[in-house]
């Protein structure tokens, strides 16, 4: 099941993000601190409540997507992250959905992200819900390169 965060998932919501951050090779020591620094359980819950969606299993968080920056019709997707217990379940898919029904509900006409150069597990998750790149950043946020994604929800 899919709904925002309510206070009683957001440690756990902010748990499985921070294990994804800490397990990455895709990310610096500075970009792991700064990324979880900004996703704590307290940060979370202080985001509007439609920005985060969980995946729940009974009472278990086993996916989360955070959205930030709706600006003049656009939304960004921060992060998307399903447990590695869950994965290969469509629960990223699922995700992604719902999110693109709630940012058309919202009035948005285009969802933009990023992804690590590297990250082939997430440009394949993009490319498969329709999203392309855009652009390529070299030695962007925390001196990376990244990939710059976006998906028009309104022709």
């Amino acid at each position: 099941m899919i709904q925002t965060l309510t206070p009683a998932f957001a440690d756990a919501t902010a748990a499985l993000l921070e294990a994804a951050i800490l397990e990455s090779p895709h990310y610096s020591d500075w970009a792991k601190s700064e990324e979880m620094a900004g996703l704590s359980a307290e940060k979370l819950q202080a985001m509007p409540a439609e920005d985060v969606l969980i995946f729940l299993e009974g009472n278990e968080v086993l996916g989360v997507l955070v959205m930030t920056g709706f600006e003049a019709g656009l939304l960004w997707l921060s992060w998307i992250v399903v447990s590695p217990k869950a994965r290969e379940r469509g629960m990223a898919g699922q995700l992604l959905e719902v999110f693109h029904q709630n940012a058309t509900a919202r009035g948005v006409h285009k969802t933009w992200c990023d992804s690590r150069i590297g990250n082939t597990a997430s440009q394949h998750m993009l490319e498969k819900a329709g999203y392309q790149v855009v652009a390529r950043l070299e030695k962007h946020w925390y001196g990376l390169d990244y990939w710059i994604w976006e998906r028009l929800l309104v022709s």
